[in-house]
């Protein structure tokens, strides 16, 4: 059943909005015109994913940054894979990184839920 969930309007190119699809939660993103909704919770730690970064296909979690793709929800990338600068950092701080991106990696990240998604004159729909 395909139900209008917001406005073409609503989202700027590259954002993302909180939704809901009946009972469930979706963030909505848009990708340079073509609209996603993907389930909200990160796949590792249950962070809004409406609250990360949308590039391209590719949506960072705010809280430990694992990736996802927007059009079928697969993980691209584990948590705390980040880069810090070129400089290094103190020999207190890598360790403590290093111990809690070793603590994250052996918690499970399971991809999201995706639903599809049309738009119709102003108004995307999402079929639930």
């Amino acid at each position: 059943m395909w139900t209008e969930v917001a406005k073409v309007g609503d989202i700027a190119a590259g954002g993302l909005k909180f939704v809901k699809l009946g009972g469930a939660q979706a963030a909505l993103a848009n990708c340079d015109g073509t609209f996603f909704a993907v389930g909200r919770r990160c796949g590792h730690m249950n962070a809004p994913l409406d609250q990360g970064t949308l590039a391209g296909f590719v949506l960072t979690c705010p809280l430990h940054y694992a990736q996802f793709d927007v059009r079928d929800g697969t993980v691209l990338a584990y948590p705390l894979d980040r880069y810090f600068g070129a400089e290094p950092l103190p020999a207190a701080a890598r360790h403590v990184l290093d111990v809690e991106q070793r603590l994250q990696r052996k918690i499970r990240v399971d991809g999201l839920a995706t639903w599809p998604v049309r738009v119709t004159g102003e108004s995307i729909e999402v079929d639930l």
